[in-house]
């Protein structure tokens, strides 16, 4: 292909072309972000391909999470899928992939977030030798130190990508800031006729910090790929050739890189071995074990930065502390080792005892490892919470109540509060329903408090909740200041209804208090009850009233013979006295009188007035009336 002498040389592939029929299909490297070339006949100066300086140069990563995913179709074709949660994001939502943290809200030590990033995927192979795709063993390697990163407690870690997706370089760093990374570590292999693995790290401008972080964090992780043996091409900056900083330095050249130092964290990209390289593909790539050396020996560099590494127990004079691989020790903070967590003050000493930490308190054995559940400590029991906070007041571990007092100490026997008694067992649990306590009978109801005073089934208790054998139920009138309610044998009582009490009824409300001086209309008829509350029948002689009420006490209305006498009710029950009915009279008593008609219409003269008396009695006033076919008029008393 390149037969010439002047042939040699270093090439770049600006883009491709593919070819279905007649359709046209063609990929920019450079807007795809693949930073490809060669060399013919000389050594090619490798970058990390697939992370190329970003094209703008915004002055921020964005604050919202843009991720662009992209996949190819059976037929070959780009499909852009933008939904988070159906590529990138899918790892915060597996609970198979999370790593699971099991700090609590009470503890000062937060984990340290990790996004580790799978170089290239979906469409974007990557380079790729000896039969393989960069993009499928980087994410291998990458899944490998996940994995060695969670066994370590204190650590969370993300990933970019879970499967074959495209993740855009932007999407990836933005992905790592929307959760909060400390970390992002970009993984990848070389090509191009090398061999050996490098580390790229950010440079010192615009946050220096940053810089020397990354710079730290890339040599720790080198050192480890060089323990397995790789030769070592060393850790490595590139400067943009012409991008600016926000504050006008020189930027870095690789996106995510310089992407990352914006977002507040140092990023770093790996090239663990060149997979066209038949000796390094053979020592480090051919088989998953050796891959999972490498994402071993990846996490072990991260952990070692992070201080994180499997440390070491310390004795000294003055009790234990706990190294870390880097050689530093564990200060006034959480450490979660081997299962366990322990607590080290200001200076570094591992806790025991009763120890208050930002106001709350936990307790650690001799050992130093944080008490959970229920622990004796000095011959009483106390309960601790998972987050190991010492718990006060009552608490209900499994199915059953304890109560603990103010220093937390679990309680048994009485309990006794301002309205309501309880009682602990033995166990210390809270006891419910009948229990023989010092040779006297107790009931504690539902939820343990102590019945008082009331009948539980055919048994009574006593004012002081003591079981009173012997004593049956009774029927009784209950006084409660001006109020009465009648309580029945079993405690119950009667409500919106009548009750025959000894042979005399009895109507009681809603709430099952006596009515009493009233009339009552529980039905569509009206009763009345005298002041004892008892309902009345017969002749009812009110201050409104004469009213009479039936053998049912039932209100009567229209005719009724009463004793042989005939008397008119009108509505609302009271008797008609010294009036026409119709054309029946009733007297001053409301007696009807038989045959007793009305009288004939006739004029009345009474000195000079007159006035016209109709025949049952009544007269027109302030009105016209028609007599005899002639209108007459007449004043407001009647008069003409």
């Amino acid at each position: 292909l390149f037969p010439k002498e002047s042939d040699m040389g270093t090439y770049y592939i600006q883009g491709v072309k593919i070819y279905n029929g007649s359709e046209e299909i063609v990929y920019n490297f450079k807007e795809i972000g693949i930073d490809a070339k060669f060399g013919v006949e000389e050594y090619c100066e490798t970058e990390p391909d697939a992370i190329v300086e970003n094209a703008d140069n915004s002055t921020a990563v964005s604050d919202e999470v843009g991720i662009s995913v992209m996949s190819l179709d059976d037929e070959g074709n780009i499909e852009d899928n933008t939904e988070v949660e159906e590529s990138v994001n899918k790892e915060i939502n597996s609970e198979n992939d999370i790593a699971v943290y099991s700090e609590n809200t009470e503890k000062t030590a937060k984990p340290y977030v990790i996004v580790l990033d799978p170089g290239h995927g979906g469409y974007d192979g990557g380079a790729n030798g000896n039969g393989v795709n960069e993009k499928d063993l980087t994410l291998k390697i990458a899944k490998y130190c996940k994995k060695y990163l969670e066994q370590q407690g204190n650590a969370k870690v993300y990933m970019t990508r879970n499967d074959d997706t495209y993740v855009s370089l932007a999407g990836r760093v933005d992905y790592a800031a929307s959760v909060n990374a400390n970390l992002f570590v970009s993984i990848h292999l070389n090509s191009g006729g090398g061999h050996g693995a490098e580390v790229y790290y950010p440079n010192s401008n615009y946050r220096s910090d940053i810089g020397s972080e990354g710079k730290t964090l890339a040599q720790s992780v080198q050192d480890e790929l060089i323990a397995l043996g790789i030769y070592s091409r060393g850790i490595k900056i590139r400067n943009s050739q012409d991008s600016k900083y926000p504050d006008g330095s020189t930027q870095d050249y690789y996106a995510v890189i310089q992407r990352s130092k914006r977002a507040g964290f140092p990023g770093i990209i790996i090239e663990h071995a060149f997979i066209d390289s038949t000796n390094d593909f053979s020592a480090f790539l051919n088989s998953d074990e050796k891959l999972e050396r490498l994402g071993k020996a990846d996490a072990t560099g991260i952990l070692k930065y992070l201080g994180l590494g499997k440390g070491e127990w310390k004795q000294e004079n003055n009790g234990w502390r706990y190294q870390y691989t880097s050689g530093k020790f564990a200060i006034n903070k959480w450490e979660y080792i081997d299962g366990f967590w322990y607590f080290f003050d200001g200076n570094g000493y591992r806790q025991t005892g009763f120890v208050e930490i930002a106001g709350i308190i936990y307790h650690f054995d001799s050992d130093g490892k944080m008490s959970i559940g229920w622990e004796k400590i000095n011959g009483k029991y106390y309960y601790f919470s998972s987050s190991g906070a010492k718990q006060t007041g009552w608490v209900k571990p499994y199915d059953t109540w304890y109560y603990l007092n103010q220093d937390g100490v679990m309680q048994t026997g009485w309990l006794r509060f301002t309205d309501v008694t309880y009682y602990l067992d033995e166990s210390g649990a809270l006891v419910e329903g009948w229990r023989w306590i010092d040779g006297k009978c107790y009931y504690f109801k539902s939820g343990g408090s102590m019945a008082r005073d009331t009948w539980i089934g055919d048994s009574y208790v006593d004012k002081d909740g003591v079981w009173i054998k012997g004593k049956v139920k009774e029927n009784e009138w209950v006084q409660v200041g001006n109020e009465k309610w009648y309580r029945h044998a079993d405690g119950s009582y009667t409500r919106s209804n009548w009750e025959k009490i000894d042979g005399k009824w009895y109507f009681f409300d809603q709430n099952g208090w006596l009515k009493r001086s009233c009339w009552v209309k529980p039905y569509d008829t009206w009763y009345y009850v005298d002041s004892e509350g008892v309902m009345q029948t017969g002749w009812l002689k009110l201050t409104e009233g004469t009213y009479y009420l039936d053998e049912s006490g039932a209100l009567v209305e229209g005719w009724r013979w009463i004793d042989g006498k005939c008397y008119y009710f009108k509505s609302g029950g009271s008797m008609a006295r010294d009036t026409w009915i119709g054309d029946s009279y009733v007297d001053k008593d409301g007696v009807w009188i038989e045959g007793k008609t009305k009288n004939q219409a006739k004029w009345i003269q009474v000195g000079n007035e007159k006035w016209y008396r109709h025949a049952d009695g009544s007269y027109t006033r302030s009105n016209w009336e028609k007599i005899d076919g002639k209108w007459y008029f007449f004043d407001q008393n009647g008069w003409l």
